[in-house]
């Protein structure tokens, strides 16, 4: 055969090489790669040295360039589907659901269609009833589905919203406790330098907006109380 042997084809490389010949080999037409060894090991000055050939015997000339003919149409014209086992979302390039590894089949639907029939502008997810639960790291669902992909955006939110607000506790009870220990220096000592400095970090305090899921602590009224305490008698003092 290989006195027999034609150019079908140039690849740019030689994965592209191989992977025609692959699928050459399947459809049982022998393909044989030239010039790939040479290729990788000086892809630098592959446009001098050319490409990669895919020669093949030459009474399948004809039937390997249908061949892949025929793929780049099908591969143009598919477009993308729902995976039917666990309706996850595909390109047209898949031949395997990348989530389930289930061949695509008749029963997969384009992805501009959803399962109930009604066309859809973009990717649909099959309906199901899906409980997601949520357990350390790990994100899982009970459902009847078990191919379903896993999903980890409400946990992941969850966690974001959580860190969020821990630093926001820790940043404003800090805060409250130096405001608290100086309204409580300012009610024992007759210096007013504490209640000013306590003062002074509780009223930025009070108009700040906080998350619904933030709730002031007790020290914070208290040092209010014993700051307008401490100030009203400073002023009865003044005044009399």
């Amino acid at each position: 055969m290989t006195a027999n042997l034609v150019k079908l084809m140039s690849c740019r490389d030689a994965i592209q090489a191989e992977t025609i010949r692959n699928r050459l080999e399947t459809a049982g037409i022998r393909a044989v790669v030239q010039g790939a060894e040479v290729g990788t090991a000086l892809s630098y000055v592959g446009v001098a040295i050319g490409y990669p050939n895919i020669e093949v015997g030459a009474d399948d000339l004809r039937r390997a360039r249908d061949l892949l003919d025929a793929d780049r149409v099908s591969l143009e014209t598919a477009g993308a589907w729902n995976c039917s086992r666990c309706g996850e979302f595909n390109e047209p390039a898949f031949e395997v659901c990348w989530s389930c590894n289930k061949t695509r089949s008749d029963e997969d639907l384009p992805a501009s269609v959803d399962p109930e029939g009604n066309e859809s502008g973009k990717p649909s997810i099959r309906s199901t009833e899906i409980f997601t639960t949520t357990s350390g790291n790990r994100s899982y669902r009970d459902g009847n589905n078990p191919y379903q992909p896993l999903d980890f955006t409400n946990q992941e939110s969850a966690s974001h919203n959580d860190e969020m607000g821990a630093k926001i506790d820790q940043k404003e009870n800090e805060a409250i406790d130096r405001a608290f220990i100086a309204a409580v220096f300012g009610g024992f000592l007759p210096i007013m330098i504490f209640t000013i400095y306590s003062l002074s970090i509780l009223v930025p305090l009070s108009f700040k907006r906080y998350p619904a899921t933030y709730t002031r602590p007790k020290r914070f009224y208290g040092a209010w109380a014993i700051n307008l305490l401490v100030t009203g008698v400073f002023f009865a003092m003044l005044l009399g």
